[in-house]
C-alpha cells in the first residue's frame, strides 16, 4: 500500500504478540485440518466472543465428518453460533445484530478467513467498514502445505460442481458510467473453469491476470497458469505475480494497474485466487468503491477437503476505512 507501512506477521503459540485482546473474532466452521488452527494459536489471548458461522451446505456428512465440523467446541471460548447459507452473505449480515452481535465501532475485531467462502469475506469487511464503522480489523489466515490432485494429475482440481452463475457482489456495483468498455482482472487460482466462465460473462476489451506465487512452493504458480491456459494462452492478456499469501502486495499491484489504465474502462475484478491475494482484493475495493467485483457462484460446493495440512498462520492488520 503507498505512503502507509502495513503490518503482516506470522502467528504461532510461542509469539503472538502482534495481536491485541480481540472483542470479536469471525471464524467459518469446517472439516480441514487448518480449518481451528488459529484459534489454537490464539489459545493465550483475551477473546470475549467467538462468532461462528455455521454453513447449512456444510452440515451433510456421516458422524466422523460432523465430528471434525464442530470440534471447534473442545476450546475454551465464548461461541456464539450463526446459521448461514454460503450463497446468500447478505442474508447473514441482517442477521448479526438479530442474534446479540452488536459491535462498537471502537472494539478490536478479528476474521478468521481460513474457511470462509470468498464473497462473505467481502461481504463481512463492508459490513464493519460501513455499518460498524471500524477503521481497522485483524484477519488470520492458515496455509495449506498443498491441495488435492485427484489421480495426481493438477487439471483435476475442483472446488465445486454444476452450473457457474456469474455474479455481481452486492455492495460491489462498482460505477460504469455511459456503458463503458470493460476491464478485466483475474486473480488467478487452480480451478480453470471459473475463469473461463467470468470471462465469457463480462466479455472484456482486455483482460489482465495476476499469478499468485507461493514461497513455500514455486508449483503451484505452474499450475494455475496450465489449468487456467484458455485465458493465458491469449497474447493480449498480460499476466503479473504477487506473493500468494501477502494481501498488501495484491493491493498495490492493483492500484498500480488502476492508475495506468485508460479512465474509459470499466474495471472488473475476478477474485478466485488464494485467499490472501482475494483479502488485498477486498481492500483494494473498499477503497475504490468505482471497482466492480465478479464472482462464479457455483450451484454446489464440493462437501470435501481441497487442501492437504497446514504451513503457516498469518496476522494481517487491515486498514479497511477509506482515506480517500
Amino acid at each position: 500500500m503507498e505512503r502507509q507501512c502495513y503490518q503482516m506477521h506470522k502467528l504461532s503459540k510461542c509469539d503472538n504478540s502482534s495481536v491485541q485482546e480481540l472483542d470479536y473474532l469471525f471464524i467459518a466452521a469446517g472439516t480441514a485440518k487448518r480449518a481451528y488452527k488459529v484459534l489454537d494459536e490464539l489459545e493465550g489471548i483475551a477473546i470475549k466472543n467467538v462468532v461462528v458461522i455455521d454453513f447449512f451446505e456444510r452440515r451433510e456428512g456421516d458422524k466422523q465428518y460432523l465430528q471434525r465440523y464442530y470440534s471447534y467446541n473442545q476450546r475454551n471460548f465464548n461461541f456464539i453460533k450463526l446459521d448461514a447459507y454460503i450463497s446468500n452473505p447478505t442474508k447473514l449480515l441482517k442477521s448479526i445484530v438479530e442474534f446479540g452481535v452488536k459491535i462498537a465501532s471502537h472494539e478490536n475485531v478479528g476474521i478468521d478467513i481460513t474457511s470462509f467462502s470468498r464473497p462473505y469475506i467481502f461481504s463481512l469487511l463492508k459490513y464493519l467498514q460501513k455499518a460498524v464503522g471500524i477503521s481497522s480489523v485483524n484477519v488470520f489466515y492458515s496455509e495449506p502445505k498443498s491441495y488435492v490432485f485427484k489421480d495426481g494429475y493438477c487439471k483435476t482440481y475442483k472446488s465445486s460442481s454444476g452450473p457457474i452463475r456469474i455474479i455481481e457482489l452486492p455492495s460491489y456495483t462498482g460505477h460504469n458510467i455511459n456503458e463503458n468498455e470493460r476491464l478485466l482482472i483475474v486473480l488467478l487460482g487452480f480451478d480453470g473453469d471459473l475463469s473461463k466462465e467470468i470471462s465469457f460473462e463480462v466479455s472484456p476489451k482486455k483482460t489482465f491476470l495476476i499469478n499468485g506465487f507461493p514461497g513455500y512452493s514455486p508449483k503451484f504458480k505452474d499450475i494455475s497458469l496450465i489449468n487456467n491456459e484458455i485465458l493465458t494462452s491469449k497474447l493480449n492478456n498480460e499476466v503479473a505475480y504477487c506473493r500468494a499469501n501477502n494481501p498488501f502486495d495484491t493491493y498495490n499491484k492493483l492500484d498500480e494497474l488502476y492508475n495506468k489504465q485508460e479512465r474509459s474502462l470499466f474495471f472488473n475484478l475476478a477474485p478466485i485466487g488464494p485467499k490472501p491475494m482475494v483479502l488485498g482484493a477486498c481492500l483494494f475495493a473498499l477503497h475504490n468503491p468505482s471497482v466492480r467485483v465478479v464472482y462464479p457462484q457455483p450451484e454446489k460446493y464440493l462437501n470435501e477437503e481441497t487442501s492437504i495440512d497446514i504451513w503457516r498462520s498469518w496476522h494481517y492488520k487491515l486498514p479497511i476505512k477509506n482515506e480517500k
